[in-house]
C-alpha cells in the first residue's frame, strides 16, 4: 500500500477513516496538520504530521509517536506498508519501521503508574495485578486504574504490595515493605503477628491454609488470618533462604527451592528429603518451582530447567539445546508447550520437542531440543532482572503470558506469535563452481550466461565436484 499525501481535503479524509474525527482532529490541529496516511492491512490508521510526529489509530485507541519514543523526526514525509504489513515512516531526519512484535510491553505509555514492574498476577475474573514502586497497577478490558496511589500525591503510598497471591476463594494478598495483609474492597487488611519484606513466593496448600518464604525470618504458616507456625531457616538446616515454593498435591506438603542451589521436600513439620547438584539437580539458584498434572517437578536453576520424576533428575542445559543455562522461571501454556526465561532471552519449547527429550532422558540416552528464542529483535527488551518478588509469570485467563522487567510488564500471545512466512527476494549476480564464474541472465528463470562454459562444466553446476567452491 502506498502513502497518500493530502494538500488539502485533511477534515474530509479522517472523518471517513476513523470513529473518532473531533478528537483526531484536534490533534492534527495542535501538530499543524497532517502530511501523510496509510490504512494497514489490520485496520490501523497511520497519519503523518508536519511537525507532531506519528499518530496510529486502531481499535479506539490513539498513540502518538515522537522523537522521544524513537521516531527519527517530528516532521512525517511519507508513509509505507510493505508486503510483510511493516510500516515504514520517512521523516525529514530519517527513515523508521514499525513492525508487530511477539512480545509486547505496557509501560507508562500504556498507562503504568511507573515502567518498572516487580511483579505480576493474573486474577481469576480476568485481569492482571502489576506491582510496581509504590503503587499496584491492574489492567483489565484494556485500561489501566491505579491502587494505592492518588493523582494528587503520587508520592503518598511507600507501603504498596510487592509480592502478591491469590487464593482459591478469590482474595488477594499481598506483602509490603513493612505488612502482610490482603485487599478488601481496594483498601489494604494488614495482619498482626506476620511481617512485610521480602516475600519470595506465597502458596496454598490443600487445606486452604497459607505459606509464605520470608527472606529474613524463614517460613510461616498461616491459618485464615492467624499464624500457627513460623520456622526460621535455620531450623531447616540453611544458612540461605527458600527463593521459591511448590505444593505437591500428589504426596502432600511443600517443595523449597533455595537461593543458594537445592531443593527439599517438607512435610509434617520437617524435611523429608532434599537434593543438589550432585544429584542431577541444575547448579546454583532455584528460582521457580512447578508441579506437572503427573506429579513431576520443575525446577528452574541458573543451571538450566531441571525434573524430577522418580527419585531421577534430568537437566536441560545449552550442552543439549537451550540457548543458556540460567532460567528465571518456567510456564506451560494452554497448547502444552514450555516457556522459559532466561538470561538470553524468551525461550519456547513445543510439546514435541519436550514430549522427545523426556523419552530420551527416561531411556537413558541423549537428545537435543530444538527451542524457539524471542529476543530484543521480537520484543524482549533488557535482561531479566531477579526483584526478589512474586509471582515473576503469570498466565491470564485469555492464555496470555505476563512477566515483569525493568522496563515495563512484557506479555506474550502463544496462539498469536508474528511469523513472516514471505520469503526475501533473492537476486542472483553471479555463479561460481570448479572455481569458474557464471554471471546470471536472469533471475527469475536462473538462466545461466557463460561465455566459457564447455557442456562438461554446465552440467556440473547440478552437483559440483569436490574442491568446488
Amino acid at each position: 500500500m502506498t502513502a497518500h499525501c493530502w494538500s488539502d481535503g485533511t477534515a474530509e479524509s479522517i472523518d471517513s477513516l476513523t470513529e473518532r474525527p473531533s478528537h483526531i482532529r484536534s490533534m492534527l490541529h495542535r501538530s499543524s496538520g497532517a502530511s501523510a496516511l496509510v490504512r494497514d492491512r489490520d485496520g490501523g490508521l497511520w497519519i503523518g504530521t508536519s511537525r507532531g510526529g506519528l499518530l496510529h489509530v486502531h481499535q479506539g485507541r490513539t498513540d502518538v509517536f515522537s522523537p522521544s519514543d524513537g521516531l527519527s523526526g517530528d516532521d512525517v514525509l511519507s508513509l509505507f506498508e510493505d508486503r510483510e504489513g511493516s510500516i515504514w515512516v520517512a521523516t525529514s531526519n530519517g527513515l523508521d519501521r514499525f513492525r508487530e512484535f511477539s512480545v509486547s510491553t505496557f509501560t507508562t505509555n500504556q498507562g503504568l503508574t511507573i515502567s518498572t514492574v516487580q511483579s505480576t498476577l493474573a486474577d481469576r475474573d480476568g485481569s492482571v495485578w502489576l506491582s510496581v514502586p509504590g503503587a499496584l497497577n491492574r489492567w483489565s478490558g484494556g485500561r489501566i486504574t491505579i491502587y494505592g496511589r492518588s493523582a494528587a500525591d503520587p508520592h503518598a503510598n511507600t507501603n504498596a504490595p510487592l509480592s502478591l497471591f491469590q487464593d482459591r476463594r478469590g482474595r488477594i494478598w499481598g506483602v509490603t515493605s513493612r505488612e502482610f495483609g490482603y485487599l478488601d474492597n481496594d483498601r489494604f487488611i494488614s495482619l498482626n503477628g506476620i511481617p512485610g519484606g521480602v516475600a519470595r513466593s506465597i502458596v496454598e496448600d490443600a487445606d486452604g491454609d497459607l505459606w509464605i518464604a520470608n527472606q529474613d525470618l524463614g517460613l510461616f504458616h498461616l491459618r485464615g488470618t492467624e499464624v500457627v507456625q513460623q520456622i526460621p531457616w535455620s531450623k531447616l538446616g540453611r544458612k540461605d533462604f527458600a527463593a521459591a515454593l511448590a505444593v505437591d498435591p500428589f504426596q502432600g506438603g511443600l517443595w523449597l527451592g533455595y537461593f543458594q542451589g537445592g531443593i527439599a521436600h517438607f512435610k509434617d513439620g520437617k524435611i523429608q528429603e532434599s537434593y543438589g547438584a550432585a544429584d542431577g539437580l541444575g547448579e546454583g539458584r532455584v528460582n521457580d518451582l512447578r508441579l506437572g498434572p503427573d506429579g513431576t517437578l520443575w525446577a528452574a536453576t541458573e543451571g538450566g530447567l531441571s525434573r524430577l520424576k522418580n527419585n531421577r533428575f534430568a537437566t536441560l542445559t545449552s550442552r543439549n539445546g537451550l540457548p543458556c543455562d540460567t532460567v528465571h522461571w518456567v510456564m506451560e501454556d494452554d497448547d502444552r508447550s514450555f516457556w522459559l526465561y532466561s538470561t538470553c532471552g524468551l525461550v519456547r519449547i513445543a510439546p514435541a520437542e519436550l514430549g522427545a527429550w523426556i523419552a530420551a532422558v527416561d531411556q537413558e540416552q541423549s537428545f537435543r531440543i530444538h527451542a524457539s528464542v524471542f529476543d530484543s529483535s521480537d520484543g524482549v527488551m533488557g535482561q531479566a532482572y531477579p526483584f526478589g518478588f512474586g509471582p515473576q509469570v503469570a498466565r491470564s485467563g485469555d492464555g496470555k503470558i505476563w512477566f515483569p522487567g525493568l522496563n515495563g510488564a512484557r506479555v506474550v500471545d502463544p496462539r498469536h506469535l508474528p511469523f513472516n512466512s514471505l520469503p526475501p527476494p533473492v537476486h542472483i549476480e553471479q555463479i561460481t563452481a570448479d572455481r569458474k564464474s557464471y554471471e546470471v541472465a536472469s533471475a527469475a528463470s536462473g538462466a545461466l550466461a557463460a561465455s566459457r562454459a564447455d557442456s562438461r562444466s554446465r552440467d556440473r553446476l547440478h552437483g559440483a565436484e569436490p574442491g568446488g567452491s
